[in-house]
């Protein structure tokens, strides 16, 4: 009779065990809180300015603004949000004043290039110093704006040009827009909070991607 062969031993596929299931951490993103004119016609002005200062010398349009506190590292939108609406549950109108004469001014950094410088009033110290200890350091005592300047201002170019096209375009911002440094002042009423990033090695190459996140009206008695 015929052997009988048995027929070959079917391999079964292993099992594939799934990875246990991870929640995705929010991308974390920088974050700062501008101070901005309360008049959409004054900031389309000053919006203006900065787009032909920036086309002319080769910087990269922004809206204008006085930062209030900056680099601020967050990935929950919502919370920074609260956040920001507690800050401005604790302040009141106030005016950013820019001197005659005095104000226009240059430096050496990426983001301190051609400003405007403000003065650092009562009440815009009083705001800085809550931005501080509500956002970057709950111990901090006194004001602290940004270096070099470590004053209050309002920028018109960034980017890393030499000194020599910075001193042109502060030549070219008096002859164009005069009144820039001839003392004018804006109310400000709200706090806007802009998404500021930018690569570590380039960060003025990130100003074309920053955006608004939420517009938060003062709200103080």
């Amino acid at each position: 009779a015929a052997v009988m062969k048995r027929p070959a031993a079917v391999k079964r596929p292993a099992i594939c065990k799934r990875p246990a299931s991870r929640m995705l951490e929010p991308e974390s993103h920088t974050y700062s809180i501008w101070l901005m004119p309360e008049s959409a016609e004054l900031q389309a002005t000053l919006d203006d300015a900065i787009r032909r200062t920036s086309e002319k010398f080769h910087g990269h349009s922004f809206d204008f603004h006085v930062t209030l506190v900056g680099g601020i590292q967050r990935s929950n939108v919502p919370a920074l949000i609260a956040e920001l609406e507690s800050l401005a549950s604790t302040l009141k109108p106030f005016e950013v004043v820019f001197p005659a004469k005095n104000s226009l001014a240059v430096f050496e950094t990426w983001n301190q290039n051609l400003i405007l410088l403000a003065d650092a009033t009562e009440p815009l110290n009083s705001a800085n110093l809550a931005a501080t200890r509500a956002f970057k350091d709950p111990a901090a005592l006194e004001p602290a704006f940004a270096a070099p300047s470590r004053c209050p201002h309002g920028s018109l170019l960034y980017g890393p040009q030499d000194l020599t096209l910075r001193k042109e375009a502060e030549a070219w911002v008096r002859q164009e827009a005069r009144w820039l440094d001839e003392g004018w002042k804006f109310q400000a009423t709200h706090l806007a909070l802009y998404q500021t990033d930018g690569p570590a090695d380039a960060y003025w190459e990130g100003v074309p991607s920053w955006k608004k996140v939420a517009v938060v009206p003062f709200t103080a008695n």
